[in-house]
């Protein structure tokens, strides 16, 4: 099932999810580290604030930005003018990229919107490079994984256990 939503505003997102996004990216981005050099993809990345807090965080080579609306992703092209930077249009269950194209995938505060979370982190995981890590933040709160998997789908290889599958970060192997 591929993913609908109904955006008008990126000024009422602003409002509704942004607020949060600013104050949970500069933790979440402390939480999962990243290095100089990486390509990143931010999955939902809505108007930008994550995307903008890793830019501040390390010399990333690229990081490409994904969303549903459009309108979401024009504000984020008007507020982040970094070269290294690319914002396109696309669904978390469909990403448009080759496998093993990213040495990080992050979603924040977007996993609860996905009809099929389980396909989103599935394709997260196909364009994370081996070695590469995920970072799927399900909600604004964290709860404990009491199993080997995130909605049904394996994040780390079968038979090791699994960190906090809410605020993860997990290899790609």
């Amino acid at each position: 099932m591929s993913s609908t939503y109904n955006a008008r505003s990126a000024t009422a997102y602003e409002h509704f999810m942004g607020r949060w996004s600013r104050q949970l990216s500069p933790r979440f981005v402390e939480f999962a580290g990243i290095a100089d050099g990486e390509r990143i993809l931010d999955v939902g990345c809505g108007t930008g604030s994550l995307t903008r807090v890793m830019l501040e965080s390390a010399d990333v080579k690229s990081i490409v930005g994904v969303d549903l609306a459009d309108v979401y992703l024009e504000s984020a092209r008007q507020t982040i003018r970094d070269p290294r930077v690319d914002f396109k249009a696309g669904d978390a269950t469909s990403l448009p990229f080759a496998d093993k194209s990213f040495d990080r995938a992050f979603a924040m505060l977007v996993l609860h919107f996905v009809p099929d979370a389980k396909k989103a982190v599935s394709e997260m995981r196909r364009v994370v490079r081996s070695g590469g890590s995920l970072q799927p933040r399900f909600g604004m709160v964290s709860v404990e994984c009491r199993h080997n998997d995130c909605f049904g789908t394996p994040l780390q290889p079968l038979g090791s256990p699994a960190t906090r599958c809410c605020t993860t970060s997990t290899s790609v192997r």
